[in-house]
């Protein structure tokens, strides 16, 4: 079947969660059968792909050395040197030991930002099996769209946020969002619009990992849209602090 798409960049901040499967899909112009190839690249053109992006991987050494950009730094240094002239040598030590104690700690805070969104990247699968034209396929996760039919078992990380329209005995760790250690029971039923996250039992998120059971659920949100998404989003948008030494 092949559907002219009247679906939005609006329609991720709906609260699937709380609406029956039958809403879901209705909103999301989708089938239990899938969407057409005609019509997932119509949808890829409007949401993009299903990555989070990330800066350009920044080498240790690099962040390093840009801490001496830093006008404090400058002033150090020059300080410094002129001190070396003078001959005293105790207050050079000095004030060269502290412009390598602040850029120590500026390399430490913005080091650890790249790490934690590399991290997070790392938590989205390369495949996914995915429901398109009533036939099962496999595909890579950054073509998947809002309105796709994925399928998860025991053992997958979750490509996207998702609603499940079909589960049997599927319980998912979710850790990663809630800080809860016990896996989730999974269910179709909407639960309340007030619900947070860890509440939103017909929801499947990105990056959590399917512990036992399997099912069926429909793409919602997908890249930084989602609640993982939001995350690396914030990290990367993370304003660097003074160091106590500034």
């Amino acid at each position: 079947w092949v559907l002219e798409t009247m679906i939005t960049q609006d329609i991720i901040h709906k609260s699937f969660w709380a609406l029956k499967t039958s809403e879901v899909l209705d909103l999301l112009e989708t089938t239990q059968e899938g969407l057409s190839d005609e019509e997932v690249r119509k949808r890829l053109k409007i949401f993009g792909k299903n990555e989070i992006s990330g800066q350009k991987k920044t080498t240790a050494i690099k962040i390093f050395l840009s801490q001496f950009k830093n006008p404090l730094i400058f002033l150090l240094l020059i300080a410094g040197s002129i001190t070396i002239i003078l001959k005293d040598y105790k207050d050079a030590i000095a004030i060269f030991a502290a412009a390598i104690i602040n850029s120590l700690l500026g390399f430490y805070q913005e080091n650890k930002a790249e790490e934690a969104l590399a991290h997070l990247q790392s938590y989205i699968e390369e495949r996914v099996r995915v429901i398109r034209d009533s036939h099962e396929i496999e595909i890579d996760t950054k073509e998947l769209v809002p309105g796709d039919i994925i399928r998860v078992s025991q053992g997958d990380r979750v490509p996207a946020d998702c609603r499940l329209i079909y589960i049997n005995d599927l319980t998912v760790d979710e850790a990663i969002l809630t800080g809860e250690a016990l896996p989730v029971n999974k269910g179709t039923e909407a639960v309340s619009f007030q619900a947070s996250i860890g509440d939103q039992k017909s929801m499947i998120f990105s990056g959590t990992l399917v512990v036992q059971g399997l099912g069926n659920a429909v793409v919602c949100r997908t890249d930084e849209s989602t609640e993982i998404g939001r995350i690396a989003t914030l990290v990367k948008e993370q304003t660097r602090e003074q160091t106590p030494l500034q």
